[in-house]
C-alpha cells in the first residue's frame, strides 16, 4: 500500500538534552503527540493526513520517532503560520531511514513529501 511520508530534522533540546525540541504530547492515554512549526504548504499538509511522520536527530540517523499524522493547525491559528502536526505515536516508526530529498525544503531540514510503499 502506498503511503505519503514525510521526514524531519527535530533535534534534542539543549535544555534538556532528552527531549525534541518543538514536539509535546498531547494525550498520553492514546500516545498522540503534537510537533510543530514546520514550513509546510497547505497542499503538503492536507496529502499528508493519513500518512506518515518520521523524526531524525540527522539525515544519516534512523528515525527515533513518529506515527500517523492525524491532522494539522497553523500556529495562532493563522493559515500565513507555520504547520503543527497531531500524529499518534507508533513503534513502527522507529529506526527509518531517510527518504525523499536531502538538500533544504526550507529553513529546517526536511524531507518534502515522499510516496512509499509501506
Amino acid at each position: 500500500m502506498k503511503t505519503i511520508v514525510r521526514h524531519f530534522l527535530c533535534k534534542e533540546d539543549e535544555a534538556t538534552l532528552s527531549t525534541s525540541k518543538n514536539m509535546w504530547m498531547e494525550d498520553k492515554e492514546n500516545h498522540i503527540y503534537c510537533s510543530g512549526y514546520w514550513k509546510v504548504t497547505k497542499n503538503d499538509a492536507d496529502a499528508l493526513i493519513g500518512g506518515k511522520i518520521f523524526f531524525h536527530r540527522t539525515k544519516e540517523d534512523k528515525s527515533y520517532f513518529g506515527g500517523e499524522i492525524l491532522s494539522y493547525s497553523f500556529k495562532d491559528d493563522n493559515p500565513e503560520n507555520r504547520i503543527i502536526f497531531k500524529f499518534k505515536a507508533e513503534v513502527e516508526a522507529r529506526g527509518r531511514k531517510w527518504e525523499g530529498k536531502t538538500e533544504p525544503v526550507s529553513r529546517r531540514m526536511d524531507s518534502g513529501n515522499v510516496e512509499v510503499e509501506l
